[in-house]
């Protein structure tokens, strides 16, 4: 705006056509502290931006990753870490199973039956959904049907 309102002065200055004592160093320095300004104006929004778009980035790396672990930590069997024997190795598996381990493993079917009936629903909801969407489809296409017969 400074800059605009600076350029109808000379215009209008330089229709009068008369001799003045008008320093034409004060407007080389109007204008190139207009233009100074300007090009700060500029580039303090081109930082914005950057900035905005780096954010933009970051939380799309972050919910990347939280889905990632997310996906993860739903996939993740819990491992048991046996000590190894330093024995024959045709002794493994032989030998009785220690309660602690046995509650382990109850605790692992659990889990696993939890995830079965989670992804079960999951499946059922998409179903039903499928379903609605389908419906939805065959309504839109009644309505186009009728209005592609009531034009004349």
């Amino acid at each position: 705006m400074e800059a605009v309102r600076l350029m109808m002065d000379v215009v209008e200055r330089a229709s009068q056509k008369r001799l003045t004592f008008l320093s034409h160093a004060e407007l080389e320095s109007t204008r190139s502290e207009a233009e100074a300004a300007r090009k700060a104006e500029d580039d303090m929004l081109l930082q914005a931006l950057k900035g905005c778009r780096m954010e933009s980035e970051l939380f799309n790396r972050l919910e990347a990753q939280r889905i990632e672990t997310k996906r993860l930590a739903q996939e993740t069997v819990l491992l048991i870490e046996y000590p190894e024997d330093v024995g024959s190795t045709s002794d493994k598996g032989k030998a009785p199973m220690d309660s602690d381990v046995d509650d382990k493993l109850k605790v692992l079917e659990e889990a696993i039956g939890a995830q079965r009936s989670d992804h079960q629903v999951l499946a059922g909801k998409e179903d039903s959904l499928d379903s609605k969407v389908d419906g939805l489809h065959a309504k839109f296409d009644q309505i186009l049907a009728l209005l592609s017969t009531s034009k004349p």
